[in-house]
């Protein structure tokens, strides 16, 4: 007798013949070890029989328009999920660059920090436009940046 796992969907697939030959020969040899299996094999048989045997039907006026109909509007659905789900992934990715650029302008962009003013250079230039009218005074300024006094 071979090991199988027995249950009802090898049965099924014994009764439409969709199983191998080993598969089909260890469900046959356990069918015949078992009348539980037989009966559950006759269920399943009687029920396949009579789901065949049923008359055909015509779909009723309508029903294949109404099934288009349907299966439009849940398409039309799906697109509407779909472009949602877009527009939220660009808002999402949108504020990440927003976040991203600000960092990088504060974290990266040098700051100015404060720097003493040129003062040497803003008092020699002075100086030598003023010497060009002969004040005195005007001319002491040169004279004491380029020796360093102050009060």
């Amino acid at each position: 007798m071979s090991d199988i796992n027995m249950n009802e969907d090898m049965l099924s697939a014994y009764v439409d013949g969709e199983l191998n030959s080993n598969d089909r020969r260890a469900v046959e040899e356990q069918l015949a070890a078992s009348p539980e299996w037989r009966e559950v094999l006759f269920g399943i048989t009687a029920v396949r029989n009579s789901l065949r045997n049923l008359p055909e039907r015509d779909a009723p006026p309508g029903f294949w328009e109404s099934l288009d109909e349907t299966a439009a509007v849940v398409d039309i659905e799906t697109q509407r999920s779909l472009k949602k789900r877009r527009t939220r992934w660009v808002t999402a990715v949108g504020g990440a660059a927003v976040a991203a650029a600000l960092i990088i302008g504060i974290v990266v962009v040098p700051r100015t920090e404060n720097s003493p003013p040129p003062v040497g250079i803003f008092s020699n230039r002075h100086a030598a436009q003023a010497s060009k009218g002969g004040s005195p005074i005007v001319n002491l300024a040169s004279v004491a940046t380029q020796n360093r006094f102050s009060r």
